[in-house]
């Protein structure tokens, strides 16, 4: 670490544990700033407009009995990429670290009304002096010519006024690292860097992460900033942003975009919001697949269809409402956001499903980026599909495999291999023997196993094979069966073998009876469709239908 000697005004050198007391300024750049090779080279430096921050900062250290001082514009070898990197990856810890951090406001004039003035300051919308009000045990704040104006320990209601940061992390009986993802980053959202790299390089130590500088990287340092919080936090909150809907796109259809986003301002209305409950989430990572985690999904109806959206909840506020992003299926577990200018309300979805391993891709233009339509991307990923269509009586209460099925077009799919096309479902249902007396409902399950749905090559298309079989939860066969489907590549040569393996018969149709010789029998039958919107080749939809008989009918 490079020091400011306060007494002579020269550079002296110091290693890790020799570091002596020192203070440091918190300041915006201006004209005429005093860099190294400025107090090594030039001997006019003194004559430059910035000199008079390097000769207050080394006079108020001297009065506070330091002898030592920091100033970023002079104290960093900028020529080095190597001393820049390591700079910017340590200065959270040097203000931090620093025995008194004087906050110079350029632009404040000591007058009675200074506190209406202050929110206006230059200092409070600068990317980089986020960490230098934080990290300091506290601040002394100087206005422009110099006099003390306020503390940061005596003030900070007035600061959390004007940077949103939870008073008890200015006081400092709160750790910051308690607070969640999308808080922190609600923190910077109001504030801007001269280069688009500083705005994630400005908050490594925000988030207690480490990265090398890329400067020319342009946004994608951001996004490198996100996956570096994600692989040492299980904060979901990371996805609780929106993105401003562009102007006139009201009818536009449905968008995807990266899990990330684009820039802080993304996270401008995330600051109420706490992280949920991390314990179901095994798994969270970054893979070259995308994101990786294993969470549940809830699911929220389609409006006028049989599908479904999935919903990841990433975040509640302080009242404890939760919220959730939409996702869509567009590859084998793969899932990409849905519509970035939302989140979905807990109350608006249905409880969550099992905890399943999905892959989340975040390398997809941002939220703005025209006529990236999510259509596109889900009939990208699909080859051929099968379509389960299903009367109000029943509806699915699981599928396998989980990692080929969409439930919003309720089909299952194929990709690139067409002879993996078998698929197993269970199918729960009730009927209404007596519609006057409600609750009474005849319930029955069953599993459904279809094969040999997509065409392989210009074979004319012939209908799938399937069979209907009862379900009980004592039924450890089938259990075994569904797993198999679920963890291996299963083709139709495969499930055959099994069936015979499990003693499973074909069947055609599956009855169940009830009392007062009351008899409910499920049937199904399939139709060649052409639907663009689903897959652009022809495929087969699978209709189920129930039927009862008894007394009565």
């Amino acid at each position: 670490m490079r020091l400011l000697n306060t007494s002579t005004e020269l550079l002296e050198e110091f290693i890790d544990t020799s570091v002596p007391p020192y203070a440091i300024l918190s300041h915006t750049w201006g004209d005429g700033e005093v860099s190294l090779k400025d107090m090594t080279t030039d001997p006019a430096y003194k004559s430059k407009l910035g000199y008079t921050k390097i000769s207050m900062t080394c006079q108020l250290a001297r009065e506070d009995g330091l002898q030592y001082a920091w100033i970023d514009t002079c104290c960093i070898d900028k020529s080095s990429s190597a001393e820049l990197s390591e700079a910017i990856n340590s200065m959270y810890q040097w203000y931090k670290k620093a025995e008194k951090c004087y906050a110079y406001l350029f632009d404040l004039d000591s007058t009675p009304t200074w506190r209406k003035r202050l929110p206006q300051c230059r200092w409070f919308s600068r990317g980089w002096t986020l960490q230098e009000l934080i990290a300091p045990m506290d601040v002394w704040f100087y206005d422009g010519k110099w006099n003390l104006v306020f503390r940061k320990g005596e003030d900070s209601h007035l600061l959390k006024r004007i940077t949103g940061i939870h008073q008890d992390v200015l006081k400092g009986s709160r750790s910051m690292l308690s607070m969640s993802i999308a808080q922190r980053m609600s923190w910077a959202s109001r504030r801007v860097t001269t280069r688009a790299e500083d705005e994630a390089y400005c908050l490594l130590g925000i988030f207690d992460v480490n990265m090398p500088m890329l400067y020319g990287e342009g946004r994608k340092a951001f996004f490198r900033l996100q996956e570096e919080i994600i692989r040492i936090s299980p904060d979901l909150s990371i996805f609780a942003w929106t993105s401003k809907k562009p102007p006139g796109d009201d009818e536009q259809a449905p968008v995807a975009c990266s899990m990330f986003a684009s820039a802080t301002d993304d996270f401008a209305e995330s600051g109420t919001f706490v992280a949920v409950n991390a314990q179901s989430t095994n798994d969270f990572s970054i893979s070259n697949q995308g994101i990786k985690v294993h969470t549940r999904l809830a699911l929220q109806k389609v409006p006028r269809q049989q599908g479904y959206r999935y919903v990841m909840k990433v975040c509640k506020t302080i009242d404890g409402r939760v919220f959730g992003i939409r996702l869509r299926k567009c590859g084998v577990s793969q899932l990409v956001r849905e519509d970035p200018w939302v989140l979905i309300g807990e109350e608006n979805t249905f409880p969550s499903m099992q905890s399943r391993i999905m892959y989340l891709l975040n390398r997809l233009p941002p939220a703005h980026a025209p006529n990236y339509l999510l259509e596109s991307i889900v009939l990208g990923s699909r080859s051929r599909v099968l379509q389960i269509d299903l009367p109000p009586e029943m509806y699915i209460n699981n599928v396998w495999p989980w990692s080929r099925w969409d439930v919003t077009d309720q089909t299952f799919f194929v990709s690139d291999d067409l002879g993996l096309d078998c698929a197993g479902f269970r199918v729960f249902g009730g009927y209404d023997f007596d519609p006057l007396r409600r609750g009474e409902r005849s319930k029955f399950s069953f599993m459904v196993y279809v094969w040999k749905w997509s065409r392989n090559g210009d074979r004319p298309m012939t209908e799938p094979e399937f069979t209907l079989v009862p379900w009980t939860a004592s039924d450890t066969s089938l259990k075994d069966l569904n797993e198999k489907l679920e963890q291996y590549e299963y083709n139709s040569t495969m499930l055959q073998a099994d069936f015979e393996t499990y003693r499973v018969r074909v069947a055609k149709n599956v009855h169940f009876p009830f009392e007062k010789r009351r008899l409910v029998s499920a049937r199904c039958a399939f139709n060649l469709v052409n639907d663009w919107s689903k897959c652009s080749e022809p495929f087969w939809k699978m209709t189920l239908f129930v039927e009862a008989s008894g007394d009565g009918f």
